[in-house]
Order: C-alpha cells, then structure tokens, then sequence
C-alpha cells in the first residue's frame, strides 16, 4: 500500500502527459464534429432552405446543385459582400441566410461582409461536399456536370450580388 501511495506521487511520465494531451485533442474533435453536423442539420432544415428544395422538388439534382455550388462558392471567397437597405431585412439567399442562423458565417462590418466562422468550419464544409458528391452514382453525376455547366454563372452572380430585402409584415410573421 505504501509503494501505491509513492508511486502516486510521482510525477507524470511523457508517456502519460502526451495520451492524456492526445484524448482531450480527440474530445475536442468530436466535439467540434458533433457541432458541425448539428449546425449542417440547422442549415438544412431552416425554412427557406426547405422552401427552396420545395421549389426544386421536380429536380432533385438542381437543389443539390444550388445547394452545394453555393457552398463551394462561399468556401471560395475570403466573404461575401452585403448591401444592407433596412435592419430588418431577409438576405436573398435563402442557403447563406440559413448559413447565418446557423453560425457558420458572421457578420463583419466595415464594409458590411458575412465570413466563415474559421478556417476549420470551411474545411469541415468542403469534406461534407466531397462526402455528399460522393454518394452519387455516375448518371447522377454526368447529370449535375451537365446542370453545373449551365447553373454555375447564375449562382455565382447572386452571390456577388448578395443584398439583404425589406422583410413585408406576412414574410416577417412566416408566411
């Protein structure tokens, strides 16, 4: 018992130090995996991003495409630039207003511009679009290439002109 109690008061070997610095590093990352995949759920699923799939419901592979263009295109960009014509506006992307609530951009002002919340929630993003482009079996693929050739400059174009819209009364109350 008294060799027990000496052993315990040694100081901890390298060894022990670098698995417990390891385990927390990896608790960390679960953590952040866990928060990510919770602020994906808020992205898909804020009403006007199930607005905008029920509006592309004939074409399954055109919300896909809005969808993962326009997040490709934010990871591209350092940020996205904001008219701002009232404080209580609706931005016109219903996937980067969605991005908003979600936390995974921020308002910056000076000038007025929306950036990723980190270098980590970019990566983390463009893993999640490699996995979600990976699941598609090549027609579908063949299909979003062809789509992507002919969508790609309108969606470009609306995130260079992304402006925030005077919300009327039935938009602000959800209808």
């Amino acid at each position: 018992a008294l060799g027990e109690a000496v052993a315990a008061l040694r100081p901890p070997t390298e060894v022990a130090v670098l698995a417990t610095a390891a385990e927390a590093v990896a608790e960390d990352e679960a953590r952040e995996a866990a928060r990510f995949e919770w602020q994906m759920d808020q992205v898909l699923s804020h009403p006007a991003v199930l607005q905008l799939r029920q509006d592309l419901a004939d074409a399954p592979a055109s919300f896909a495409l809005v969808l993962w263009e326009t997040l490709r295109d934010v990871c591209r960009r350092p940020s996205l630039r904001v008219e701002s014509s009232s404080s209580h506006a609706q931005l016109s992307s219903p996937i980067v207003e969605a991005l908003l609530q979600a936390n995974l951009l921020q308002p910056r002002w000076g000038p007025t511009r929306l950036v990723l919340a980190g270098e980590d929630r970019r990566r983390r993003l463009l893993s999640w679009l490699d996995q979600q482009s990976a699941k598609l079996t090549w027609p579908q693929r063949l299909e979003y290439s062809v789509q992507l050739l002919r969508d790609r400059p309108g969606i470009v174009r609306s995130l260079d002109r992304l402006s925030c819209e005077r919300r009327t009364r039935g938009a602000a109350a959800g209808h």
